[in-house]
């Protein structure tokens, strides 16, 4: 089968990102099922060039393929509840999770109990800040944008409204009972666990699309 040139898979690329396919994984989905399915009509025939059969294509195709745009979103979604589903009952996972809750137990021996609940209380939001405040500044690049990676945030928004959620109880520090402070010890603990599963899920991701799409991730 004949194959497009390198001009013309750029022109591909062109003209979906100024159609608004701004994730880099998405669109190089596009440009690959865009250049088979021209490939494919001038291997049955069609003597056009290039150009003209690209935009006959389009003219057919277009609004199929930034329908799937949309839905590209849910798939990325099911994606990244499958890796984190598997990293949280892998024994990686179990560890991290058994790690921190001994972290809060050992803290306990040092530390007063009224102490202890702001430690509890504030944990999960400091390390949602210092995580974000690092991607920010040392692994987001302007012209990188992922939607697996950007569709992280959504997860991330989900873990701070569960921040606020589980913890709009425990408002006055003084207010405790022993079973309460083993349920925060548990909630914080999750709550934890799963910015660090997001956190390292986000970088697998990104190191999985500089390999596939040959990015320099020095």
């Amino acid at each position: 089968m004949k194959t497009l040139s390198k001009e013309n898979i750029k022109f591909i690329d062109t003209y979906l990102e100024n159609s608004g396919i701004d994730f880099i994984d998405i669109r190089y989905e596009m440009i690959d099922h865009v250049a088979s399915e021209i490939e494919a009509r001038i291997e049955n025939g069609d003597d056009r060039t290039f150009y003209y059969i690209f935009k006959d294509y389009m003219a057919e195709n277009k609004s199929k393929l930034l329908k799937y745009n949309s839905k590209y979103h849910w798939i990325g979604d099911r994606l990244i509840w499958n890796r984190l589903l598997k990293k949280s009952f892998s024994l990686r996972g179990l560890i991290i999770f058994a790690a921190i809750f001994m972290s809060f137990n050992l803290i306990e021996l040092y530390v007063s109990k009224v102490y202890l609940i702001r430690i509890l209380k504030d944990a999960p939001l400091v390390i949602m800040v210092i995580i974000g405040v690092f991607y920010s500044t040392f692994m987001r690049t302007k012209n990188e944008k992922y939607s697996l990676i950007e569709r992280m945030g959504l997860f991330f928004f989900i873990v701070f409204y569960g921040i606020n959620l589980f913890f709009n109880r425990f408002t006055a520090p003084m207010g405790y009972v022993t079973h309460d402070l083993i349920l925060m010890k548990i909630k914080t603990t999750f709550l934890i666990f799963i910015l660090v599963l997001l956190t390292l899920c986000t970088l697998e991701f990104k190191k999985d699309y500089h390999l596939k799409y040959g990015i320099d991730n020095s």
